[in-house]
């Protein structure tokens, strides 16, 4: 029986900072034993009471002992707080009454290629015309999963704003 262990799993704050907005206990070692591949990890998300747009922080896997880290070794939590009145997404299966754009899947249907040397590409996102009076919402289109490349650090997704409709009732 071969396990492998990781000297360690921790968090590297980005928007969101560490003990201001979550709380995630560093750890010097974790165990994953023959065929395993996922661990859970406990990160305590904290209100500070401002109202922000979403945030990000990273949890990073580090220093593996008798394996080799595959990807992803690092990836990326959003806090929302839905109360800070940011757009919510939902899958097109379940189109509720208070979402404000279809999210796309998580699977091959969403994979955007770049050919060599190409910077840009369109990711079409579907907006939901609700018709109800709603002030202006964000949401946050990221890149994850590179395969064959890597994601840049300084640009890794787009901000997107919906404004409020001038046709909409305003109660």
């Amino acid at each position: 029986m071969i396990l492998c262990f990781c000297e360690g799993i921790g968090s590297r704050d980005g928007t969101a900072k560490k003990d201001k907005d979550f709380k995630g206990k560093a750890q010097k070692q974790v165990q994953f034993n023959p065929g395993q591949t996922r661990a859970t990890w406990r990160v305590r998300i904290l209100s500070d009471g401002q109202h922000e747009q979403s945030e990000t922080f990273q949890v990073v896997l580090s220093e593996p002992v008798l394996a080799a880290l595959e990807f992803p070794a690092v990836t990326t939590v959003e806090i929302v707080d839905p109360g800070d009145g940011t757009a919510r997404g939902t899958v097109p299966t379940s189109v509720l009454s208070y979402s404000d754009y279809i999210s796309r899947p998580e699977d091959h249907t969403s994979v955007i290629r770049f050919d060599k040397d190409e910077r840009e590409k369109m990711c079409r996102v579907v907006i939901i015309d609700d018709s109800l009076y709603e002030e202006k919402e964000t949401f946050h289109v990221l890149l994850s999963m590179p395969m064959g490349g890597r994601i840049g650090s300084e640009f890794p997704g787009a901000q997107v704003t919906i404004i409020p409709d001038k046709d909409d009732g305003k109660y």
